[in-house]
């Protein structure tokens, strides 16, 4: 079993099929994800104009909720998203490292 992890054909068939449940799970919530999207938007709308009721706070509050877990499911699938030699911190004029 220990064999399988430093295998590095196996980590390469792992990394895609991470990336393949990533871009799946990414279709299959982007029109959810915007549909809430714009129910906060009426929301805070609503909210500095007339305030919220107690009923449409918790709808706010969910809607949040389901943002935050897209984001941690997202995050939780996709460990090789961004550059790990700190290439999002430096400007482009730096030389990268080898």
């Amino acid at each position: 079993m220990t064999e399988d992890r430093h295998d590095p054909v196996r980590k390469q068939q792992l990394d895609h099929e991470r990336f393949e449940l990533l871009e799946r799970l990414e279709r299959w919530l982007d029109t959810p994800m915007l549909v809430l999207g714009l129910v906060w938007l009426a929301l805070l709308v609503l909210e500095s104009t007339r305030g919220l009721g107690a009923a449409l706070t918790w709808l706010g509050t969910a809607i949040w909720i389901v943002f935050i877990l897209a984001v941690v499911a997202g995050q939780s699938t996709s460990d090789d998203r961004l550059p790990r030699d700190g290439a999002v911190l430096r400007s482009a004029d730096e030389p990268r490292a080898p």
